[in-house]
């Protein structure tokens, strides 16, 4: 967030993707691999773009894949910094690099 409004203080072209599954997701998958119960994940929701245009930038939003077209190109031409707050799924499990496949 820090960033971001630097980034708007001096008139740079940034452009910001936030993958937003209201969940401390690493935590969250590390206690799941230990077999361990979830404790303190959940952060609630924090609105990134609500953000973003509090801090002077421009904010967008894709809540299901149907949005996130139109969103994405939105969000990469608009002019000065931008941020696309992206609704994630918080219950899928993360790949672990060897797992990835082509």
């Amino acid at each position: 967030m820090a960033e971001l409004s630097t980034a708007v203080f001096n008139n740079l072209n940034v452009k910001v993707m936030v993958l937003n599954n209201d969940a401390i997701s690493q935590v969250k998958s590390e206690q799941r691999e230990l077999g361990n119960p979830e404790y303190g994940c959940a952060l609630g929701h924090i609105d990134y773009a609500a953000f973003a245009e509090a801090a002077g930038a421009r904010g967008f939003r894709a809540v299901n894949i149907v949005d996130l077209r139109n969103a994405t190109r939105a969000w990469l031409s608009a002019p000065g910094s931008a941020l696309l707050d992206v609704q994630v799924d918080a219950e899928e499990v993360a790949k672990k690099p060897e797992e990835l496949t082509g």
